[in-house]
């Protein structure tokens, strides 16, 4: 495999999980199950979950993209 098209490859394997996280962020409904829509707690330990990965995936990709150029 090219040197491009693996850091391509990668790059691409950072991008969908941010682009999930951002989602799953802005769409609350996925995260409440049936039966628990007045449960907040839940949503709010959830989405601050989702938050720290988000930060760290794109802190690996900055680091990534840094040592890769």
């Amino acid at each position: 495999m090219r040197k491009e098209s693996a850091f391509t490859l990668a790059i691409i394997g950072y991008i969908v999980p941010i682009a999930f996280c951002i989602y799953i962020l802005f769409n609350e409904k996925l995260l409440i199950p049936k039966g628990y829509e007045l449960s907040v707690d839940g949503v709010v330990i959830s989405r601050t979950l989702f938050l720290i990965f988000l930060l760290y995936l794109l802190s690996k990709l900055g680091v990534f993209i840094y040592k890769g150029v």
